[in-house]
C-alpha cells in the first residue's frame, strides 16, 4: 500500500544500478545504485552531469546506461573507457570539465 514501508540493509556496495519496477504499471520504474561514497551523478536530459565536492586525485568514472548497460570504448576527456565503461581521470583543485564527448546512437539501440 502507498503509506508502507520496508527497511533493507546492504553490506556492500552495487557496481551498476539496480531496477524498481512496478508490475501493476510497467512505466513506472526507476533504478537505484548503492554506493559507500556520494560521489555519483544521473546526466540530464542534454547528457550534461556534475559531480560536486569530488577530492582532487586520481579517480575512476564508471559509465552506465540502462539500455546498453556498460559503456565501451567511449572517449571521455582525454580517455577511452574500457569494457566495464570505466575511465580514470585526474580531477584537479577547483572547477575541472571534461571535453565534449559525442555518443554513437547505435550505442542505445534495442538489442
Amino acid at each position: 500500500s502507498p503509506s508502507s514501508s520496508v527497511e533493507l540493509r546492504y553490506t556492500k556496495q552495487e557496481p551498476i544500478p539496480g531496477s524498481i519496477r512496478c508490475d501493476v504499471h510497467p512505466w513506472m520504474r526507476g533504478y537505484i545504485l548503492l554506493r559507500d561514497n556520494p560521489y555519483m551523478a544521473a546526466s540530464d536530459r542534454h547528457g550534461r552531469f556534475s559531480v560536486k565536492h569530488l577530492p582532487a586525485g586520481e579517480h575512476t568514472f564508471q559509465l552506465w546506461h540502462e539500455r546498453s548497460g556498460y559503456l565501451r570504448n567511449v572517449q571521455f576527456g582525454s580517455q577511452q573507457s574500457d569494457a566495464k565503461g570505466r575511465v580514470t581521470l585526474i580531477i584537479g583543485e577547483g572547477a575541472n570539465e571534461a571535453s565534449v564527448t559525442r555518443l554513437d546512437p547505435a550505442l542505445f539501440e534495442n538489442e
